[in-house]
């Protein structure tokens, strides 16, 4: 068995729900072999930035004990009026390196952040701009 924990955001709960909708499970919808088993994590508001939620993603991969984790986390940090680049690339870098090095994990993978139409804080058009910041800072920090 493959085991895949899928955690993050709300993204994360979003696309689980999207799955199910095409196929009886996930790992239909997405046409993987039997041997793929698939946790979605997400946590609503989900935050780099909130030890809380750092803390849900730990217990959660101390529960799972996956294989892969796939961390989809970072936008909500961006959507703030003091989000920073920089410090949203660094928690998430920090987190990254902590789960792969804990857990023995055999891949870890940082999917690119989403631009938002609709945002909080942060206006949209500036929003854009710091996620295409984000996803080259995370890829310039990242060795494949």
């Amino acid at each position: 068995m493959v085991r895949t924990l899928i955690i993050g955001d709300s993204h994360v709960r979003r696309f689980n729900n999207h799955l199910k909708h095409i196929a009886a499970t996930p790992e239909d919808a997405l046409r993987l072999d039997p041997i793929h088993k698939l946790l979605f994590y997400g946590i609503s508001g989900g935050s780099v930035g909130n030890s809380s939620h750092t803390a849900k993603i730990v217990m959660t991969c101390q529960s799972f004990h996956p294989d892969y984790v796939i961390l989809w986390i970072g936008g909500n940090d961006l959507d703030t009026k003091d989000g920073s680049v920089e410090f949203v690339s660094a928690k998430i870098i920090a987190l990254a390196t902590m789960l792969l090095g804990r857990f023995h994990l055999r891949g870890l993978y940082l999917p690119e952040q989403m631009g938002r139409t609709s945002t909080r804080c942060v206006p949209p058009a500036r929003f854009q701009q710091m996620v295409q910041s984000l996803n080259s800072c995370i890829k310039k920090q990242v060795v494949s």
